[in-house]
């Protein structure tokens, strides 16, 4: 992904993202064109990602160990795998973590579960002003 970027080819790019993220070799394929150029639209930000930085940089679980301010995980059971693991992780290194999962709920929680999202983060930052 990040040689596709680096030479040009966004679109390239952007669909080895999501074969996988969507851990399919051919979910860009069978996506509409509605949904790809929707898609395309945040090609720029992903190319920034890609060609100046780490997307997934390695990180020491002992410095995550150390954090100690409060913090709120909240997820989605049927977001993309990588993220459920790299939540679980957060969860499981820092301690005292606040986990909570919205069991229908995909990566974008925010937008599925307005409300639900809303009314949890305030009572978190209630706990913790």
């Amino acid at each position: 992904m990040k040689r596709q970027f680096a030479t040009g080819d966004a679109q390239g790019g952007v669909e080895t993202f999501i074969d996988y993220v969507f851990n399919d070799p051919h979910a860009w394929a069978g996506m509409s064109q509605a949904d790809r150029t929707a898609i395309l639209r945040a090609a720029h930000e992903w190319e920034v990602m890609m060609t100046s930085g780490e997307i997934f940089p390695v990180i020491d679980p002992a410095a995550v160990r150390r954090i100690n301010v409060p913090i709120l995980v909240m997820s989605g059971g049927v977001s993309y795998q990588f993220i459920q693991y790299i939540d679980q992780e957060i969860v499981r290194l820092v301690p005292g973590v606040h986990s909570i999962v919205y069991p229908e709920a995909g990566h974008q929680m925010w937008l599925q579960y307005p409300q639900l999202c809303r009314d949890d983060a305030l009572a978190f930052f209630s706990l913790h002003p």
